[in-house]
């Protein structure tokens, strides 16, 4: 079996541009079924087995669409689909796959936000050659598209004492995703959103592109994050990060001249995605509820990602205000003149024109 995938590893030029004719692909969306194995996160809703299998989806019908031969180890997401990890390796090595890969997203105390990629490690070394070569492949794929905070390549039993069920009988090149981590609040109101999963799914194909020495697509993707400048987030965020503001829900963003639009979600994450384009100059225009227009210019190159976050401005409000209490109060006596004057109206008001008024 090493021959073969040797084989392949030497001579990826022979392949065609995004034909995956004579590859043979696995993938296994980790987990399934809301069972006791799965990671679900109260604050947002989110259930790792669903995103795991919606990044595997889209990754399958991008594979299938290219002509590659893909299996994958469920479509639905019941406990009947928590398959046992050497259930799905054996499947694996039935398909006689030239690569698997398993994709989850990961957990920690909820103060991270990093990429990792493992490959199966015995006595200090990569079993497969070939998987550390598409793990140091993806993790910079991966990272470029959730835009975590730092990426790495990892022997599973260095990093973690032990060999990966999913990977350790496995009788070809294997690598497991943590895209990202699903308990760092921000991160998992993002994996809430089904395209920001298809993104990720984008990501591994690009891997996989890159791994088997296909001509890279001559297509690209426009996406980014639209928030409030003036509100901060009621939850942890990581410094450095434009994750303490607050993202904005219900979006509509037209992309012209095509006139494609993407509606955002309500899940707090700002999101918009638009992918498949024609390399190019492209117009954006942004709109959501109480908050003015935006419109930008926007450039498409092939086989990449260009983001482009943007800062909305809420619609003036033109009312009268109205002071609804102070610090010192109205009358108050003995008062430091040290104190801090501390006004509150009614409506929200833009702070240096006040102070200056």
């Amino acid at each position: 079996m090493m021959k073969k995938y040797l084989l392949i590893f030497l001579i990826p030029f022979v392949l065609t541009a995004q034909d995956f004719s004579g590859i043979r692909i696995y993938i296994n969306p980790g987990h399934g079924g809301h069972d006791s194995d799965d990671r679900y996160i109260p604050a947002t809703g989110f259930w790792e087995s669903e995103s795991n299998l919606e990044k595997g989806l889209y990754l399958y019908e991008m594979l299938k669409s290219m002509g590659a031969t893909v299996k994958i180890s469920r479509t639905t997401n019941t406990t009947a689909d928590d398959l046992p990890l050497s259930v799905i390796d054996a499947d694996a090595n039935n398909f006689d796959a030239d690569f698997f890969h398993s994709i989850h997203s990961n957990g920690f105390q909820g103060n991270s936000n990093y990429t990792v990629i493992f490959y199966k490690e015995v006595n200090g070394s990569a079993q497969f050659p070939q998987a550390l070569q598409m793990s140091n492949i993806m993790k910079t794929k991966v990272y470029q598209a959730n835009r975590t905070t730092a990426s790495y390549s990892r022997g599973d039993y260095s990093f973690l004492g032990f060999n990966l069920g999913v990977l350790r009988t496995l009788n070809m090149p294997g690598t497991l995703s943590e895209g990202s981590f699903h308990d760092y609040i921000p991160e998992s109101w993002r994996l809430m959103n089904s395209s920001y999963r298809k993104h990720e799914a984008w990501a591994i194909l690009r891997s996989l592109v890159d791994y088997f020495g296909l001509a890279p697509s001559t297509k690209g993707i426009v996406a980014g994050i639209l928030r409030n400048p003036l509100e901060t987030v009621d939850y942890f965020y990581l410094s450095g990060t434009d994750d303490s503001k607050k993202p904005i829900n219900n979006t509509v963003v037209t992309l012209l001249p095509d006139h494609i639009q993407f509606f955002g979600d309500d899940k707090n994450n700002g999101f918009y995605f638009f992918d498949s384009l024609a390399p190019g100059n492209y117009k954006l225009i942004i709109e959501a509820e109480n908050f003015l227009p935006d419109t930008f210019n926007v450039s498409v190159e092939g086989n990449r990602t260009n983001f482009y976050d943007r800062y909305l401005e809420l619609v003036p409000n033109l009312n009268t205000p109205t002071v609804t209490s102070s610090s010192p109060g109205n009358g108050e006596q003995n008062v430091s003149l040290k104190s801090a004057i501390t006004i509150n109206f009614d409506i929200r008001m833009d702070r240096t024109s006040t102070r200056n008024a």
